[in-house]
């Protein structure tokens, strides 16, 4: 599995629970998480738009700079790198922290599930827009349930990458829509006990002390 890993200099539309007045900060935080996780032992290519970090995160990985100031060509421009690939991809958004010893884990549960993401939204279970109804999986030690939608930061099989990355780049952005038409023909999973969370306020997966990893 080979990682995409998108970051840019721009605050999230929903401020972070942490670091809300200061990117980099919450960048570096979130990168630390996710080597924690176990990204260090993976091929990472990070795609940069429109600041240049390279010397740091060369460290771990390729670095790509692109200057688009936009999400949505950010995104299709890792769609297009994961194209190039004939492996399974993890994209990972900058704003996400990490669970330690979670990415190996992952990778072994997405040969079972296809497209999974990291991250338990806790708008799956208090949001009336969304069925509470779902199906469950045990995989290993660790329990999954399909998803309705999620966001950007997902791993998918590099076949159903490849039969469906149409459909991807005609949503771009809009992750929802994406997803609900995805799950027409390879069903979103997620851990019931986070892998990572979004930091945004008021959307920290729940079940889980984040506060601890945030620390480290």
């Amino acid at each position: 599995m080979k990682i995409i890993y998108r970051l840019s200099p721009f605050k999230p539309d929903n401020l972070p629970v942490y670091f809300p007045d200061d990117k980099w900060k919450l960048v570096e935080m979130c990168h630390n998480s996710f080597l924690n996780a176990g990204g260090k032992n993976y091929e990472v290519t990070y795609l940069i738009d429109s600041i240049d970090w390279t010397k740091y995160f060369e460290k771990t990985g390729k670095v790509i700079n692109i200057k688009s100031h936009n999400k949505n060509q950010s995104l299709l421009t890792a769609y297009d790198i994961a194209m190039t690939s004939d492996d399974d991809v993890l994209f990972v958004e900058d704003d996400y922290l990490w669970r330690p010893d979670t990415v190996p884990t992952l990778e072994n549960a997405l040969q079972n599930l296809g497209v999974l993401s990291p991250y338990d939204h806790p708008a799956h279970y208090n949001k009336d827009v969304f069925d509470t109804k779902y199906e469950t999986r045990l995989i290993g030690n660790e329990t999954y349930r399909t998803c309705p939608s999620n966001t950007h930061t997902f791993a998918i099989r590099k076949d159903i990458l490849k039969e469906n990355i149409e459909l991807m780049k005609h949503w771009g952005v809009q992750d929802h829509q994406m997803f609900t038409e995805l799950n027409k023909v390879a069903p979103l999973w997620c851990p019931s006990y986070s892998f990572a969370t979004h930091l945004a306020q008021g959307w920290l997966a729940p079940n889980i002390s984040w506060l601890e990893f945030a620390n480290q």
